[in-house]
């Protein structure tokens, strides 16, 4: 099969992460998809307790993705996609629930923000694929990692990143970086996939998620 690409619809719902065109197709050729309505799913965002009660906080619905919590829980960094699926990381002041700032501007997906121990840094998973980390409070960014990278939990003395790659063979591993030199290595890279992962506060421990038992 070969030719140039047709339009066949505009205006698809995407999934969350921007990547998954909601839609079907029947055996007799009829399309049936979902529209899309302000770039994404609506979401709230909210508190909740040991005990699974929710609390909402007092901001509009949006297309949410990713909510952190800065280490002091005064700020709150979070993905938002808009109308041309672009998505960009905000900074939301806790005790106000005001937008303090919009950290990113870039086109493209800039998402899965990381919040270093001081709460000055950010690091993020870049449109272009890779990872940056951005100043919270002045203008200063660098690239950490320019292959797919998508960042995890920092170590708590903040010098060592974990974030999620992906390979044809094994699916989704999970990596380090160190974020003063770049140096990469393999934390777990089996046949299974692992990502969601969370190190402790003492550093001695790291929660992952792993489709090794089903």
């Amino acid at each position: 099969m070969s030719g140039p690409p047709v339009v066949v619809v505009d205006g698809v719902l995407h999934s969350y992460e921007g990547s998954a065109p909601v839609f079907t197709l029947s055996q007799n050729g009829t399309l049936v998809y979902v529209p899309a309505n302000g770039g994404g799913r609506l979401a709230r965002l909210a508190w909740v307790d040991r005990t699974g009660r929710e609390e909402l906080l007092p901001l509009s619905p949006r297309p949410y993705m990713e909510p952190r919590l800065s280490p002091d829980g005064s700020r709150l960094a979070v993905a938002e996609v808009d109308t041309d699926l672009n998505a960009d990381i905000r900074i939301y002041d806790v005790a106000r629930y005001t937008l303090v700032k919009r950290l990113t501007t870039s086109l493209g997906q800039d998402r899965g923000p990381v919040w270093s121990p001081g709460g000055e840094r950010i690091y993020i998973w870049s449109g272009d694929g890779g990872m940056d980390w951005k100043d919270v409070e002045g203008g200063g960014s660098a690239n950490l990692l320019k292959e797919f990278g998508f960042p995890q939990t920092l170590s708590p003395d903040g010098r060592t990143l974990v974030y999620v790659t992906t390979t044809a063979e094994t699916g989704h591993d999970l990596w380090t970086v160190s974020v003063d030199g770049g140096t990469t290595a393999a934390l777990f890279d089996t046949s299974f996939s692992e990502a969601a992962a969370a190190i402790s506060p003492d550093g001695q421990w790291i929660a992952y998620a792993s489709t090794e038992t089903g």
